[in-house]
């Protein structure tokens, strides 16, 4: 008799055991979810504040410097700006 509750008190003790590690992993693939997530919004802010910024330089020295070598900053900036945009897509 003692044998039988022995085997009955095994078999709930690992259906428990099973039970928190799915609980365990559930919880830690939506963490992993929610903390993707959130890094992709923070990164969209970054590039946009990024693009606004490189943007603002642009114009500045537009103004700023003139002939070949305001041209060629210009260039480079304008680059640089369709790299980041790579990245928004």
């Amino acid at each position: 008799m003692n044998e039988l509750l022995d085997e009955l008190l095994k078999k709930m003790r690992k259906r428990y055991q099973e039970a928190a590690v799915r609980a365990i992993g559930m919880a830690g693939v939506q963490n992993s979810e929610n903390n993707q997530k959130n890094a992709g919004k923070k990164g969209k802010v970054i590039l946009e504040e990024v693009k606004t910024s490189l943007s603002k330089t642009t114009k500045s020295l537009e103004e700023s410097i003139k002939g070949q070598f305001g041209k060629s900053v210009k260039e480079a900036f304008d680059k640089q700006e369709k790299k980041l945009d790579s990245f928004d897509n």
